[in-house]
């Protein structure tokens, strides 16, 4: 069998080319994912307005405490029961979104991956600096208005989104400064054609 030999520019052609089939696979991958998580977030929803989201709490307890502890203390599935009310009601208030101003719930709880995906990327190109992902954090608060308590309940998702466009989809690079942890994360048009981070933006680098 007669054995094709490649230039150099042809095989980083054919590399880009499967490079980008496994980033259109795991992009359809990632948008079903998105979809199944909305369509949980809105399944929710709606238990929430119907009033059903307490029943499971409530049940959990009943079936469980009465077979394991009736026969050695009588009192104990009482004691169960009260600590299992007091969950009910510190879960309650995460449901009570802040609205927004179309009176719709608190936006941000129900965005997608891709959309904070994009929001990122938004945030990188205003800036055009190299930021970490503390200061990405910090910027997507900022910029969406977000207080306290809704941006602990988001921040694991901007978390994901950014690891899924550096690690996965390479849409986002990770920069490695000598002597700090972590790192900073580029654009790709930020970098020269030889793979370095262009002098303007190591200079940003503080």
């Amino acid at each position: 069998m007669k054995q094709i030999k490649l230039t150099h520019d042809e095989l980083n052609i054919l590399l880009l080319h499967y490079q980008k089939q496994l980033a259109d696979a795991e992009q359809q991958l990632q948008e079903a994912a998105d979809e199944v998580d909305r369509i949980k977030g809105k399944i929710a929803e709606l238990n929430v307005s119907n009033g059903l989201t307490t029943a499971k709490p409530a049940t959990k307890p009943v079936r469980k405490s009465p077979v394991e502890t009736v026969k050695a203390a009588p009192k104990r599935p009482a004691k169960v029961t009260q600590k299992a009310a007091p969950k009910v009601e510190r879960e309650l208030p995460l449901v009570e979104m802040r609205p927004a101003e179309n009176g719709a719930p608190f936006a941000a709880l129900s965005m997608t991956q891709k959309e904070w995906r994009d929001i990122i990327m938004e945030i990188l190109g205003e800036t055009n600096k190299p930021l970490t992902n503390k200061q990405i954090f910090e910027h997507a608060k900022s910029n969406l208005d977000l207080e306290e308590d809704e941006f602990k309940r988001v921040k694991s998702t901007i978390g994901q989104a950014l690891n899924t466009l550096a690690n996965k989809k390479n849409e986002v690079f990770k920069h490695k400064k000598l002597g700090e942890r972590g790192f900073y994360y580029c654009l790709p048009e930020w970098y020269s054609k030889q793979g370095n981070l262009k002098k303007g933006y190591v200079k940003m680098i503080k």
